[in-house]
């Protein structure tokens, strides 16, 4: 992989936004690269629950039913992955 070549006034204006927040530009930039990822992954999870809210909805299961059934299904979960497991 070659070297990444940012020439001015690019490079200069990265180099000023990293010191305004005390980082180098390789710190800025990774920083940068994180919250895309993030906001990338908060995009896509908004995509697959939407179909999903909107079904919760349609239903009119309220918050405390749906978080009672989750609950619920959590603790099946748990049961099935420990309760099979040998004590010691």
């Amino acid at each position: 992989m070659s070297d990444l070549i940012i020439h001015e006034p690019l490079a200069a204006q990265i180099r000023e936004a990293a010191a305004q927040n005390d980082q180098t530009p390789e710190e800025m930039l990774t920083d940068l690269l994180q919250q895309l990822k993030r906001e990338r992954r908060a995009k896509q999870f908004e995509a697959i629950m939407r179909p999903f809210g909107e079904e919760v909805e349609r239903r009119g299961i309220s918050e405390d039913e749906l978080d009672a059934r989750v609950e619920e299904i959590r603790q099946q979960l748990f049961e099935t992955d420990y309760d099979d497991e040998p004590t010691t």
